[in-house]
This record gives C-alpha cells, structure tokens and sequence, in this order.
C-alpha cells in the first residue's frame, strides 16, 4: 500500500494546496473536490476548502463535493489536516490518497475548478 502520513513520529501534519487566478483576470466560479483519506484507531483527517474569508469543511470519503460558496473568489486553498492514532504507529493512521500499488484505481483527488471573467 501507499499513502501520504505524518512525518514518522509526528502527532499531526498539514498539507495544502493553493489556487490563485487573480494574475490570470479571472475569479472563481464553483469548486467540486473528491478526496480520499483513510483512518485508524483514533487517526483522524480533517478536510477544509478556505476561500472568501470562508472556511468549509468535507469528508475525504471519495465522492464529489460541489461548492458554491467559492463564487467570486481569485484565491482557493485545499487544506487536509492529519492527527490522532495510538502507540508507536500512530502517525500513520491517518492516511491520504491509500491505494494499492498493484491494483488500477481512480484518482485520489481531483480537483474541478469553474472560472469566469473577473
């Protein structure tokens, strides 16, 4: 299996991705994001879009979740938070993106972006 985890002995971990069309003379119109993520014992991943000075949260249960809050915006940021677990391991039991490296599956993330003129 692969995944994206803590740092090996961490407590938590942080990863983001940022969306800025503001040079590009556009704003945002709708964001869609399907994301996976995968849990043990207390492992816990928490999944946020932050635009317009607003934060939303969703699962990372592997289906499309639209927003329409984003309406206007030039700047986006996909942000998974990971913490929790127990013992030894516990920086491993929240997990992103857990796949097989033997099996053909979907993408993991993806990440539909709507734009129109600013």
């Amino acid at each position: 299996m692969v995944y994206i985890a803590c740092i090996e002995g961490s407590s938590s971990g942080r990863i983001t991705w940022k969306f800025d069309c503001s040079l590009a003379g556009l704003k945002m119109k709708t964001v869609s994001v399907k994301a996976s993520s995968e849990t043990f014992h207390s492992g816990k991943v928490t999944w946020r879009i932050h635009s317009n000075e607003e934060t939303t949260e969703f699962l990372g249960d592997n289906t499309l979740h639209s927003f329409q809050n984003v309406s206007g915006a030039t700047d986006l940021v996909l942000e998974a938070i990971l913490s929790g677990g127990e013992g030894d391991t516990s920086w491993q039991h929240a997990q992103l993106f857990r796949q097989s490296l033997k099996e053909v599956e979907e993408s993991s993330l993806e990440i539909i972006i709507t734009m129109v003129d600013a």
